[in-house]
């Protein structure tokens, strides 16, 4: 029987934040507010994907926190539920 739990096998493991969002959209917590959360929590990345907007996290990357460039984009429906295309 082999053991497919990944956290029994050696490695370096990385605690991150792939889907967030800022007040650059939706989220309750500025950019380097949401940097500081994560830090104080032991992450050791993130990226916020605020909506059609990149939020640049640059300023706060540091050595041993990486921030990830990144964008939440829909298409479909905006905020009022009207059908949109894309220009």
């Amino acid at each position: 029987m082999t053991d497919n739990n990944p956290f029994l096998h050696p490695g370096q493991w990385y605690k991150g934040a792939l889907h967030l969002h800022t007040t650059r959209s939706d989220g309750r917590l500025s950019p380097a507010e949401s940097v500081r959360f994560h830090r104080e929590h032991g992450y050791d990345f993130m990226a916020a994907t605020d909506h059609g907007v990149i939020t640049s996290l640059e300023p706060f990357a540091s050595d041993g926190f990486l921030t990830i460039p990144s964008v939440e984009a829909s298409y479909g429906h905006n905020e009022l539920g009207r059908h949109t295309t894309w220009s």
